[in-house]
């Protein structure tokens, strides 16, 4: 690589402050979300706001006042974050041509494909099914002392769902990339596209590694 090339590299603005996500969806309907991850956002809702809002309150709000308390619909119209988290799959679309996608990849000890699944909206089901497909096996250890050993799971469900989250939340849906998690003999790989919080990859490396999102996030549970 010539050294303008790498200077052009280094200078090229490649983080924008607009929060993409609260953008509206302008031919976005209620008609677009899925059913049941409306229901799972009214579950998580009165979870997160059980101290402040009472239950039965929740319950009594429509789709609506629901989505639009949850910040993801403004003057009664749908943003891009209501798509990617409730959205029907086809509803992503609508979206184009951001990519809305979890590619879950099963590798062996040689690093061959095994299998794999393309995962889409509602993002807010998407974590469970992933979770599904992974092998987290039981894990016994019989420590000194005693007959009874002690089991547990390879991976810890919540260490797994936190990752996810931190790759699906955080994602740059405008570099077209997929978040891709590879299950590998051993350890978890997450992977998603992301941008430098400085604005250029220059000011990045001046941080020295301090509140920066990398062009490629990347996260490792490593058994």
């Amino acid at each position: 690589m010539t050294s303008e090339r790498l200077s052009a590299i280094l200078e090229e603005p490649i983080f924008e402050a607009k929060d993409w996500s609260a953008e509206i969806v302008p031919n976005a309907t209620l008609a677009d979300l899925d059913e049941l991850g409306v229901a799972k956002a009214r579950v998580m809702f009165k979870k997160v706001h059980a101290s402040k809002i009472p239950s039965e309150e929740v319950d009594a709000w429509s789709v609506e006042e629901l989505l639009c308390n949850s910040g993801i619909m403004i003057d009664g119209k749908l943003t891009r974050a209501a798509i990617i988290f409730l959205g029907e799959p086809v509803s992503v679309f609508k979206l184009r041509p951001a990519v809305v996608e979890v590619t879950w990849t099963l590798r062996d000890e040689h690093q061959e494909v095994v299998d794999y699944e393309h995962f889409t909206a509602p993002f807010i089901l998407t974590v469970d099914q992933i979770l599904s497909k992974i092998r987290n096996l039981t894990m016994r250890e019989l420590p000194g002392g005693t007959l009874f050993p002690d089991t547990m799971k390879q991976y810890d469900d919540y260490t797994i769902r936190e990752a996810l989250h931190n790759a699906i939340a955080p994602q740059n849906y405008t570099l077209q990339q997929r978040i891709n998690f590879v299950e590998n003999p051993g350890y978890l790989y997450y992977e998603n596209g992301s941008s430098f919080i400085p604005g250029t990859l220059q000011k990045a490396l001046a941080t020295k590694g301090h509140n920066v999102i990398s062009g490629m996030n990347v996260f490792v549970v490593q058994w």
